[in-house]
Parts: structure tokens; C-alpha cells; sequence
């Protein structure tokens, strides 16, 4: 199977992502800011850093095939109205950081950037959470709906 790379994987949704990935025997990796209090699923190898530093993300994505972002900017608690505590770019920019890293690290054939949104047709998914660094990244079919006329 495929080594993963999860950013995000301790928070909430992340530790899920973590344990379906070991469970259909994926290899996986999990970037932590703090290993030794995150209960990592067994199997899981945790890589300490951040996704705020691009050279974390290098060090954790060498040589695996997909990265998995489960991020969320941190708040104060888990009130979803409660103070944001995570830099105001922090997405965008760890976003960023990883197609980054996933460029230098892919073999120039196999990599393309995903797909952006046209304006005219209303491309690109957000559906796809998934970017393959060694694999192109496929955009999922787009659904049509038929109108009947009556």
C-alpha cells in the first residue's frame, strides 16, 4: 500500500483519518507539533514540526505519495465561536507550503498542480482531499443533473 503523510492528524477529525488509513494497511505518518502528548494509533510514525514550517513539512513528506490535510485553525477551546488562536494565514499558507514541497519532491512527469476553478464552467472540486505527489492528481467526474421538460 501507499505511505501517507497526515497533517492534522491529532485533532478530531485527524485521528480518524489516522486509523482508517492503518486499517487498510496504509503506512502512515502523522506531522505533530508535540509527539509525546498526542495517543497515536499503533503503527502510525509521528514526525515533530509543524505545518507552519515548510521544512517540516519536507522532512515529514520524503518519500511518501500522498499527503492528507485534516488542518484546522485552533481556537481557545472547542466553542466554534470561541477566540482564534491559529495565525490568520495559517491555512493558506500551510496549503501553499504543501504543494510546494509536493512539486520538489515529485518526479517531474508525474506531478501537475490541481485543477483551479473556471469562472465559465465552475472546474475544480473541493470534494478531493486527497493530492498524490507521485501520481497525477485526479479531478473526481463532475455530477450533471438532467432537467426534464414537461
Amino acid at each position: 500500500m501507499s505511505t501517507l503523510l497526515v497533517l492534522g492528524g491529532s485533532g478530531r477529525t485527524g485521528i480518524h483519518v489516522l486509523k482508517h488509513a492503518i486499517a487498510r494497511g496504509h503506512q502512515v505518518r502523522a506531522l505533530v507539533r508535540n509527539p509525546d502528548a498526542f495517543g497515536a494509533p499503533a503503527g502510525v510514525q509521528l514526525i515533530t514540526g509543524t505545518p507552519a514550517n515548510i521544512d517540516d513539512i519536507r522532512r515529514a513528506a520524503e518519500g511518501t505519495e500522498a499527503v492528507i490535510s485534516v488542518l484546522n485553525n485552533a481556537r481557545a477551546s472547542n466553542n466554534p465561536w470561541a477566540k482564534p488562536v491559529s495565525p490568520p494565514s495559517f491555512m493558506t499558507d500551510a496549503a501553499r507550503a504543501t504543494l510546494t514541497v509536493m512539486g520538489e519532491q515529485a518526479s517531474p512527469a508525474s506531478w501537475r498542480p490541481p485543477a483551479r476553478a473556471s469562472p465559465r464552467t465552475g472546474g475544480g472540486s473541493t470534494r478531493s482531499c486527497v493530492a498524490s505527489s507521485t501520481s497525477p492528481i485526479s479531478r473526481p467526474a463532475s455530477t450533471t443533473t438532467t432537467e426534464s421538460r414537461h
